[in-house]
């Protein structure tokens, strides 16, 4: 893949701090619903002290959609994306270039397609509803970071796909899939229900009975002791983080709050059952909990404490400047065992960048230098595995994967799995991470960079 100049000039500007980055303490609430993924860092400044000198992320950019109707039930996917890649820098825009992919790769039913061979044009089909549901919430989270619509529109229209699926477990209880689904599932609805919590009543609304229903299901599925009745750790780490986005989403209601407690305060205790390489696909999902455990719950436990023990192992095993003789290494991770990086980065960066909210929440100045270093070398790496416009010529349909990620680095391969293939779900990842790290790091200006709460 060619280098991308205005794009490595971001990322060279990710290695020094043109502000601070400690959060407002009066935006974050200690009861109810405190916003899980927003912080407000103080705005970098130039010599001109009324200027925001942030790179920025406006309406006008593009790709983008043209205007859409007030009436979403008359439109069909995919929808007509205009504009292309401009090759503008920022994490915001890496987000969003991402997340059309997804949208102009959704089908008529809502689905998404899965895997994608951009050297021979094909795309090949699993039913992996995992991997529907979380793209979607990927989608929720671009508009709620842009507020463009068709990211809300191409959630709803695969959240209608995944409530075909659902499977009605008596006693109220709605199950997708596993825990696993069903937590997905919550993370993606509760965020669309607070996207239009006070703008649009109907959509706010439209699946709050469908919310219930998983959230009885993921109670029914926690034992006494705040561990859960089935699933890997990477399943356990997204029940505890759906208790979170059920919690905020119910304005801790008792249920939900005991449950989140419960589960993460089982996490902590035992978090030395968790092997090493466990820990990235627990921490994805826990760490968000933690942070918002650390608002609304700071007397249940020292979630902080727990979260920077079982962080420490992923920073360990990332590389850095002088970690590695190769610099497309630097960022990725793979360290411990001397590894060559993968996309997975992306996952292991999501809960980096928790970490870092997490200690600006409590003004853990060397803590958050510390992050900020492990994360913008991680957003860099995961940037330069993205496909941009005039890298991908040499394919047979060069605009299809724009945006998308590679589950490998070039001549990597893992069976089926090796270079150039790529799937909807890491758009997902990528997408989620890249808005996160764009939020702490507080060096671009996009429409939800402050609270919406």
């Amino acid at each position: 893949m060619m280098a991308r100049p205005a794009q490595r000039a971001l990322v060279g500007a990710l290695a020094f701090s043109l502000g601070g980055c400690d959060s407002d303490p009066s935006s974050a609430t200690s009861a109810g619903g405190a916003d899980i993924a927003q912080v407000v860092p103080d705005v970098p400044t130039s010599s001109n002290p009324d200027e925001d000198v942030r790179i920025r992320y406006v309406d006008e950019t593009e790709p983008r959609v043209e205007a859409l109707p007030e009436d979403w039930a008359t439109l069909t996917p995919p929808l007509d994306v205009v504009g292309e890649d401009t090759g503008e820098a920022g994490l915001l825009y890496a987000a969003a270039l991402s997340a059309y992919f997804l949208v102009r790769v959704q089908q008529a039913d809502g689905s998404y397609k899965y895997e994608y061979k951009p050297d021979t044009d094909e795309w090949l089909w699993q039913d992996v509803i995992h991997r529907q549901v979380g793209p979607g919430y990927a989608c929720v989270i671009l508009y709620r970071a842009t507020g463009r619509p068709e990211f809300a529109f191409s959630a709803d229209r695969v959240f209608d796909y995944a409530a075909e699926r659902l499977q009605d477990r008596g006693e109220g209880q709605l199950r997708l899939a596993d825990i696993g689904g069903t937590s997905i599932f919550i993370f993606g609805l509760s965020r669309y229900r607070l996207a239009f919590e006070g703008q649009t009543p109907d959509r706010a609304t439209k699946w709050d009975a469908t919310l219930a229903g998983l959230g009885a299901h993921l109670l029914a599925l926690q034992n006494e002791d705040g561990s859960f009745k089935e699933g890997s750790f990477l399943a356990r780490g997204q029940a505890v983080q759906a208790f979170a986005h059920l919690d905020e989403v119910t304005d801790g209601s008792k249920a939900y709050r005991d449950g989140l407690i419960g589960a993460a305060r089982f996490s902590c205790e035992h978090k030395d059952e968790i092997a090493v390489g466990d820990l990235p696909y627990f921490l994805l999902y826990a760490n968000e909990a933690f942070r918002y455990l650390h608002r609304v719950a700071p007397e249940a436990y020292d979630w902080a404490a727990c979260s920077d023990a079982m962080t420490q192992p992923m920073l360990d095993d990332q590389y850095l400047e002088g970690d590695t003789d190769d610099p497309s290494w630097v960022g990725g991770y793979g360290k411990r065992d001397g590894n060559r990086p993968t996309w997975s980065a992306s996952l292991r960066m999501e809960s980096v960048t928790d970490a870092m909210g997490l200690a600006q929440d409590r003004d853990d100045g060397p803590r958050v230098a510390l992050l900020r270093e492990h994360i913008e070398a991680g957003a860099a790496f995961v940037i330069r595995q993205q496909w941009r416009k005039g890298e991908t010529d040499e394919y047979p349909n060069p605009p299809e994967i724009i945006g998308g990620f590679p589950y490998y680095m070039p001549g990597q391969t893992n069976g089926s799995l090796g270079w150039p293939l790529s799937r909807t779900d890491l758009s997902w990842h990528g997408s989620a991470m890249l808005v996160k790290a764009a939020t702490v790091l507080g060096e671009e200006a996009f429409p939800g960079a402050l609270p919406r709460r």
